[in-house]
């Protein structure tokens, strides 16, 4: 496929046709159980440099305007057209290609999911930044807390990305350690 794609960003090996980034869109959405938020959708694409973000976003548009995609409350699911050019034409990409933006959406789509019961917010303060951490139960209300200080943003973006994403395991370790148990995270 030629190269007609905006490369700004993209590292070798990522996508550099229109038509292919279009083809993994709909890929994608069709491989997933439940509509793909927006933000989720473009962060799992561009944040590793596989697609151009601005390429991404027209090529979203032009799948909504042809009718291959929908959006309803910010979400994309796929039509049947969108889930045939998945079927047909994904192997056109390259498998690193699929396998990593795979992965990397299944990821961002579980950390949105764990975000709403995992809260993290970041709090400056006069020397640093304070993370503090919680974690909910709609029914139980609050289970568990934690304040972290860290000196850089960096810092508490990092832990409140891995909070989301290792709550429970922090909440068991530290559950075990206070009761003296030995508690294990069923998979």
């Amino acid at each position: 496929m030629p190269n007609d794609a905006f490369v700004a960003g993209v590292v070798p090996g990522g996508l550099t046709s229109h038509s292919e980034v279009k083809i993994l869109c709909c890929y994608l959405i069709n491989n997933q159980s439940a509509p793909v938020p927006h933000d989720v959708l473009i962060t799992s694409l561009s944040k590793d440099g596989l697609v151009n973000y601005f390429e991404l976003v027209s090529a979203i548009t032009e799948l909504i305007d042809a009718g291959h995609i929908r959006s309803e409350n910010d979400c994309y699911s796929i039509t049947e057209s969108g889930r045939q050019i998945a079927v047909l034409l994904s192997d056109d990409l390259p498998f690193s290609v699929r396998s990593k933006a795979g992965d990397s959406l299944r990821y961002f789509v579980e950390h949105e999911r764990k975000s709403r019961d995992h809260k993290a917010e970041i709090r400056k303060v006069e020397t640093g930044y304070e993370v503090f951490c919680s974690i909910s139960d709609e029914s139980e209300g609050p289970l568990y807390s934690i304040s972290v200080y860290v000196p850089t943003l960096r810092t508490a973006q990092t832990v409140k990305d891995n909070f989301i994403d290792k709550a429970e395991q922090l909440f068991l370790n530290d559950l075990g350690l206070l009761t003296g148990e030995d508690l294990k995270q069923e998979n």
